[in-house]
């Protein structure tokens, strides 16, 4: 039976976002969004391609779920906005997921993206100089192109389908890469409702305290995506766990990008980097020899690069008024950044470097 999200509901998700939003140039383009919404008649239902498509990929990866979470899941109404708005969130009244068709897109561009800097890297001594590149400037082209879904936060312009130039086994990995962090995403609000969490239902605190790799205030709700995030994992059959470490990484990669450039925090979500460490904890990811070496790496660069960020925050910072704060870290965190077209360039000049491997 379909089911239609009621369309003051959707203005009400938005608007509660905005409020959220880190930052001037995220709430104007959040503004943006609520005001296209409410000029159009469109209805968001539970039969809409978008939702068929998200539904598609839980059956697709039914057998990695544990089997007393299938069929609930499988009864847990989902929407899928189409508007350019990263975000998601799960209502216990009257039980349902929203997700919003900004937050797939930048799924897909971000695993793509990860996906053809990894492919490029593996050949770069065959390629480096017919594609043009030294290994400082694929660094810097690398870091250039990821930017652009930071650029899509404040400004969200379709990004580039990168995956078209794939070959048939990238285009196979990147498929289950988007599928898989995909269903972190929806197991995490999932989780949610499962614990009967909300804004006016605080519950619990969470069983065991969370492991904090960069010291902040924790509060019931940022208990309750740690506990949200400890159900995603638990829900996947223990063969899955280590899929879902992995894509879980990919997913909080654009928040912690964000994070650790224009000075995110906020009282309701935990930063990245603590919820990945509560994650590692988790599984003992880190203490597998086998992806320690590669992962543990990855994730102390990622700790060291949040740890810089917090350490250069000036203690009167807090004294500044909100927008003048808000201000300052925009032009900092865009002035890293560069501009969106260069971006846009340096996915084109990766796509190239792609382009010149032999065995493509």
């Amino acid at each position: 039976m379909t089911k239609t999200l009621a369309k003051s509901r959707i203005l009400e998700l938005i608007q509660a976002w905005s409020a959220l939003a880190p930052d001037v140039g995220s709430r104007t383009a959040a503004s943006a969004i609520l005001r296209h919404v409410a000029q159009t008649d469109s209805p968001v239902t539970t039969s809409d391609p978008e939702a068929l498509f998200v539904r598609s990929i839980v059956d697709q990866l039914r057998e990695l779920i544990r089997p007393e979470y299938q069929e609930r899941l499988s009864r847990t109404d989902i929407y899928v906005v189409n508007e350019p708005l990263c975000n998601a969130g799960a209502e216990l009244e009257p039980g349902h997921i929203v997700l919003f068709d900004g937050l797939l897109e930048v799924l897909q561009f971000r695993m793509e993206l990860s996906l053809l800097i990894a492919e490029i890297n593996k050949h770069f001594d065959a390629i480096a100089v017919k594609a043009g590149l030294t290994r400082e400037g694929f660094i810097s082209t690398a870091f250039q192109a990821q930017s652009l879904s930071l650029h899509f936060l404040h400004h969200p312009q379709p990004l580039p389908k990168i995956g078209e130039s794939f070959g048939a086994r990238l285009t196979h990995d990147a498929e289950h890469a988007f599928a898989g962090g995909l269903l972190f995403i929806l197991l995490h609000e999932f989780g949610h409702l499962e614990l009967r969490h909300s804004a006016l239902n605080l519950g619990s605190a969470a069983s065991t305290a969370p492991t904090l790799a960069c010291v902040e205030d924790v509060n019931f709700r940022k208990e309750q995506e740690f506990e949200a995030d400890a159900f995603a994992f638990e829900a996947m059959v223990p063969r899955a766990r280590s899929m879902l470490i992995v894509n879980a990484w990919y997913v909080m990669g654009l928040i912690l990008d964000y994070e650790s450039l224009a000075g995110n925090r906020n009282n309701t979500h935990p930063l990245a980097i603590n919820r990945i460490a509560k994650l590692n904890e988790l599984s003992g990811a880190l203490d597998d020899a086998v992806i320690a070496e590669s992962v543990a790496n990855m994730f102390k660069s990622r700790l060291n690069l949040m740890e810089s960020r917090l350490n250069a925050v000036h203690p009167d910072e807090h004294l500044l008024p909100t927008n003048v704060r808000s201000q300052i870290n925009k032009a900092a965190y865009l002035k890293v950044l560069g501009s969106a077209d260069d971006s846009r360039t340096a996915v084109d000049r990766l796509i190239q470097a792609y382009r010149a491997i032999p065995s493509i």
